[in-house]
């Protein structure tokens, strides 16, 4: 299983300049409300999320039980593509935040390397993705 993170023009010069890598699945954010979504070939397998970068430190404690309810689709999709034996990309505009805080909710859950994505200088991984996706796939 490889987990690879990509901001919105990476995932697309690589789409544009090769196609998109064989035997993979995306997981896609982009801001509530915006639905800019890159144009992914009509074959891939493709979740996409509206929901923006918020930081738990932001916003009042008892909103966050109503952010991303997404977060048991997102499960339930990866896990699905994980046990048909396909890599996940997970991308958002930048490719620093809620990507990486997916990718790490997956790395940990499956090999127990989510802190890989922490401890990586070029992340600031989202800790309600982490969080939120992390737990409901710990339910599956």
């Amino acid at each position: 299983m490889k987990v690879s993170i990509y901001s919105k023009p990476e995932l697309f010069k690589i789409i544009k300049d090769k196609g998109l890598p064989p035997n993979t699945a995306i997981v896609a954010f982009t801001d509530e409300g915006c639905g800019e979504f890159l144009d992914f070939p009509i074959t891939a397998d493709v979740l996409k999320i509206e929901f923006d970068d918020i930081r738990a430190r932001d916003i009042p404690k008892e909103r966050i039980v109503e952010l991303l309810p997404e977060a048991h689709a997102i499960a339930v999709f990866v896990d699905q593509k994980i046990k048909e034996h396909k890599d996940i990309i997970c991308q958002c505009d930048y490719g620093i935040s809620r990507s990486a805080g997916l990718a790490a909710a997956i790395l940990e859950r499956y090999a127990h390397k989510g802190i890989e994505v922490f401890s990586n200088y070029r992340y600031n991984p989202n800790q309600i993705v982490f969080n939120k996706v992390y737990k409901e796939l710990m339910k599956l």
